[in-house]
């Protein structure tokens, strides 16, 4: 039965990312993620999210990166599921993200603006 393990998953990614974040600096500025916010929860405590670099979208590299779950549900499919309230969950998914990857690649991911895309 082949197949990737989490681990191995979450290592390309952060790799693959980290790349393309070190290749695509603006004025040596980290590179800015895309956030596209589909869904609030009914409670306003979950948050249903696409994430974007400039060739497409990276919602499930960014799931494996983080840990998260990507939503299965019609309305939402291929979301990343973020929990949490009281705070710009946006900032909390790239500030996560980049925290990861800029371990390894430094300032390769911008950790404190994101380009929010309207619905």
């Amino acid at each position: 039965m082949g197949g990737w393990s989490k681990e191995e998953l979450r290592d390309d990614s952060i790799r693959a990312l980290g790349e393309y974040g070190i290749q695509n600096r603006t004025n040596d500025s980290p590179y800015r993620l895309s956030i596209k916010l589909c869904k609030v929860g009914n409670g306003g405590m979950t948050r249903y999210m696409r994430v974007y670099r400039d060739d497409g979208e990276i919602t499930q590299m960014i799931a494996n990166i983080t840990g998260w779950k990507v939503s299965k549900a019609k309305d939402t499919y291929g979301c990343v599921i973020v929990h949490g309230c009281g705070m710009d969950m946006a900032f909390h998914l790239v500030n996560t993200v980049g925290r990861v990857v800029n371990y390894s690649y430094p300032d390769a991911i911008d950790t404190q603006y994101y380009k929010l895309i309207e619905k």
